[in-house]
């Protein structure tokens, strides 16, 4: 047990500790899409075509669009909910487009608000601001399916598909 005792054993063992604790940290945060990605307003595609647009104007304003499908001849309302949550930080000023019968938006706690809307055509929307944060979380569904698959975020509306769900967003990057 020699060994143990000598200092450059323990300042490697040291080293080694700290090079996996940054390892998991990384690993932790390779799956996350940069804030900086969703700067500024998008150009929308189809109108038609369902979608979660994400965005920010770099001043902790949010905005959130969801377009639903709608080829004309729809015969049921398609439910568009979700949560966004936020680690470290608060969510505040929490508004959205007109609610009707049996929608929501809801500031849960300071970092999460859950929205539900049915939509048969047209757009919703929700809006916020964040104060703080390491990472915004978007659960979105569409019809009761986790759908990440159809969420957009920037100025070019990325689609998120090939990111897991729920998709997240690291806000330091």
């Amino acid at each position: 047990m020699r060994i143990l005792k000598t200092s450059a054993f323990r300042r490697l063992l040291i080293l080694a500790l700290g090079c996996l604790a940054v390892g998991a940290a990384t690993s932790a945060n390779a799956g996350n899409i940069a804030w900086s990605a969703a700067l500024n307003t998008p150009q929308m595609p189809n109108p038609k075509m369902p979608g979660f647009f994400i965005w920010h104007e770099g001043k902790g304003g949010i905005d959130v669009y969801m377009t639903a499908e709608f080829n004309g001849n729809l015969k049921k309302t398609q439910i568009m909910a979700g949560t966004i949550t936020i680690a470290s930080g608060t969510i505040s000023l929490l508004g959205s487009s007109a609610l009707g019968t049996d929608e929501f938006v809801t500031l849960v706690n300071p970092a999460k608000v859950t929205f539900s809307f049915q939509r048969d055509s047209g757009r919703h929307s929700l809006h916020f601001k964040l104060t703080g944060g390491t990472t915004l979380t978007f659960k979105a569904t569409y019809d009761g399916a986790l759908k990440g698959s159809i969420i957009y975020y920037g100025p070019k509306a990325t689609n998120a598909k090939g990111s897991p769900d729920p998709v997240i967003f690291a806000l330091g990057k």
